[in-house]
């Protein structure tokens, strides 16, 4: 996925917000970009990262993955193809999870565990949105990784947050019956406990409540004057995750204007995304993951967000290029569409 602003021109004609404005679109993801590029190459020395104070990478780490998963919501609104997306998306989690090193290591140097990812607070919303993007994207594999950051600090399960994972990541403790951020996410735990056929107008009654259930969340009323200039697009990826996981008949909602159908299509064209004791061979490799610099593991198609048009077939134990990039370390992909 190439970092830059899209055109105003392809911005304009396939924006999935039409309250998201293009001054305010390209003032925000320009300034995610350059967060994005500067911390990677001020920590792309593991010498020189020794070497800094602790604060110093844990700080910059953090704002990279803020700026990450935003630019992520941002560019959806911007009417990014949602296959761009999720090749972004593995670049992301691995912001995540350096950013969850350097904080490990700064909280060694202070008296007290500051969480990585405080879910009483605005941390709650981008814990909601990764754990949205993995699934809509079929990054399963990488939930377990998501819950170790969230867990990190001791804190209190999250009703709602567990129960997306549930299928994914074994082994956790049962969730409760409640959510650390009460509205709107509480009302979801519902259609969890539905009957099939009734989730479908659980989640619809959802979708019409949403906005004015989310009166105390940080995106609330963004788009207003004043405050126009961190409005990202509402959207609930939290219902299409939901919707996903339960596989949830969404033809009485599908058009909602707040509902990211076309993440759930995604999902649902991506046969890794449903768990199936039938195909796990097909399922595990189209979730493959290669860093650069290592052998092949299947012959086939694959890509990599490191490099634009980087797309090519290699043979069974051929070398993966690893590219010299902003990205960070090169992580070559399966490419879900075999064909040449």
């Amino acid at each position: 996925m190439n970092l830059e602003p899209v055109p105003e021109k392809e911005f304009l004609a396939n924006r999935r917000s039409v309250l998201l404005s293009y001054p305010v679109y390209a003032a925000q993801a320009t300034d995610q970009i350059e967060t994005l590029e500067i911390v990677t190459a001020s920590l792309a020395d593991p010498q020189k990262v020794a070497g800094m104070p602790a604060d110093r990478p844990f700080v910059a780490s953090q704002q990279r993955a803020w700026d990450s998963v935003d630019y992520l919501h941002i560019q959806y609104s911007a009417g990014a193809p949602t296959a761009l997306l999720s090749s972004f998306l593995p670049v992301v989690l691995d912001y995540w999870e350096q950013y969850a090193a350097y904080s490990a290591r700064y909280n060694e140097t202070t008296s007290r565990v500051v969480a990585h990812l405080t879910l009483g607070d605005h941390g709650y919303w981008k814990a909601i949105r990764l754990t949205s993007f993995a699934i809509l994207c079929g990054e399963l594999d990488r939930l377990s990784n998501l819950c170790a950051i969230w867990d990190y600090g001791n804190q209190p399960l999250d009703g709602l947050l567990e129960r997306m994972v549930a299928p994914f990541a074994p082994g956790r403790q049962p969730p409760p019956d409640d959510c650390t951020r009460h509205l709107p996410y509480f009302k979801l735990l519902k259609v969890f406990d539905a009957a099939a056929a009734e989730r479908p107008a659980l989640m619809a009654r959802y979708m019409d409540d949403w906005y004015e259930a989310s009166r105390r969340e940080p995106y609330y009323r963004s788009h207003t004057k004043g405050r126009e200039h961190s409005f990202l697009g509402y959207w609930s990826f939290e219902a299409a995750a939901v919707t996903q996981v339960l596989g949830i008949d969404d033809s009485s909602y599908r058009d909602h204007e707040f509902y990211p159908k076309d993440l759930v299509d995604f999902a649902r064209s991506l046969s890794a995304n449903v768990p199936s004791s039938g195909d796990e061979r097909g399922a595990a490799a189209r979730r493959m993951r290669i860093e650069g610099g290592k052998p092949c593991p299947r012959e086939g198609w694959w890509f990599t967000p490191a490099k634009a048009d980087s797309r090519r077939r290699f043979k069974e134990g051929e070398l993966m290029p690893d590219f010299n990039s902003d990205y960070g370390a090169t992580i070559w992909q399966w490419d879900t569409n075999q064909a040449p």
